[in-house]
């Protein structure tokens, strides 16, 4: 039998990894650090699962928790606040309505001195109280949810808070990420690998929700960032300038371009992350150009590559690195 998975590579800083292995080929120090501290500390912060294959470089983890959306519902603090957006809801439309009767936009002094002023604190007071919910108004973009509220846009006081209001809600109605999943961990490769039976978007959020628990806990192995694999990348215009992300290629069998192009400035600097800036003052870079770049260079199909930005603008798409894998733990073939 055979199992399909994503994969993401677990890259540790340079300081880490200088801690257990001194030189380049280190081996044993390696060793050390793959297998038994990263390990210890994944231990610390997931519950061990049972293996379903023979390889024992190959652990499998579990993250278990309640149901928070539920809990969040159920609390006295989210009934203030949904208390206090309806209030601001119901004066905003209230002000909107009246502009249109009226030609001219009149703001109420209880709105502004009261209303407004409440859903603000009930809104960061809930925040405050459930951190989860911050992450999901930065996660969610204001075009999903505007359309939400009244005025097409052109009204100000009290918007932002509406908004993020909007976000928590959907966040909360959605039932696509519950905090309940489990992983696999290969000590050899680095890799970290989530099963195909959940979608490509969910097995994004488990990686997100991995790398931030380690970063939180300011364990032995540091701040790590855990770099989904491509397959296959696709830049879809030309752009005069571009930025690749590069966390620190820490794999030793890293190609002889990602050796040569990255290991310099991360030895000089001793950073765990860069951003390399390519511009051009003429001809913009294709599409193509930026891809093979990517992937030669700044080693987008070995899990070195955080993004590809343009200015502000996030222009890296592609498609997430899938492995078929034996009862034994060996690698099949790649999707």
């Amino acid at each position: 039998m055979e199992y399909e998975f994503y994969v993401a590579k677990l890259n540790l800083s340079p300081k880490v990894i200088n801690v257990y292995a001194h030189e380049k080929n280190d081996i044993e120090g390696m060793k050390q650090l793959k297998n038994v501290v990263v390990t210890n500390e994944l231990e610390s912060l997931f519950q061990t699962g049972e293996d379903k294959f023979t390889n024992t470089q190959i652990k499998k983890y579990i993250h278990t928790q309640e149901n928070m959306k539920q809990k969040i519902k159920d609390s006295d603090i989210y009934a203030d606040f949904v208390k206090a957006q309806n209030d601001l809801l119901n004066g905003y439309s209230m002000v909107v309505e009246e502009s249109q009767k009226n030609d001219g936009i009149y703001w109420p002094n209880e709105f502004l001195n009261e209303t407004k002023p409440k859903m603000k604190q009930k809104l960061y007071a809930l925040k405050k109280e459930f951190p989860i919910l911050e992450q999901a108004v930065l996660n969610t973009k204001d075009d999903v949810v505007k359309n939400n509220i009244p005025g097409n846009n052109n009204f100000g006081h009290g918007r932002k808070y509406l908004l993020d209001s909007e976000k928590i809600k959907l966040f909360l109605d959605s039932n696509d990420f519950d905090g309940n999943y489990s992983f696999y961990y290969d000590m050899e490769k680095e890799r970290i690998w989530v099963s195909c039976e959940k979608e490509e978007y969910l097995f994004k959020r488990i990686i997100s929700d991995i790398q931030e628990k380690i970063n939180e806990n300011g364990g032995n192995i540091g701040t790590v960032h855990i770099i989904l694999i491509y397959k296959k990348l696709k830049i879809d215009n030309s752009y005069k300038i571009v930025t690749f992300e590069v966390v620190y290629p820490n794999n030793p069998e890293r190609t002889d371009s990602i050796e040569r192009v990255l290991d310099p400035p991360f030895k000089a600097s001793r950073a765990n992350k860069i951003d390399v800036k390519f511009y051009s003052d003429k001809k913009k870079f294709t599409g193509d150009t930026i891809s093979k770049l990517a992937e030669n260079f700044f080693g987008a199909k070995n899990g070195y590559l955080k993004t590809v930005k343009s200015g502000q603008k996030d222009i890296f798409k592609g498609t997430v690195k899938r492995i078929r894998i034996k009862d034994n733990g060996e690698k099949e073939r790649d999707e």
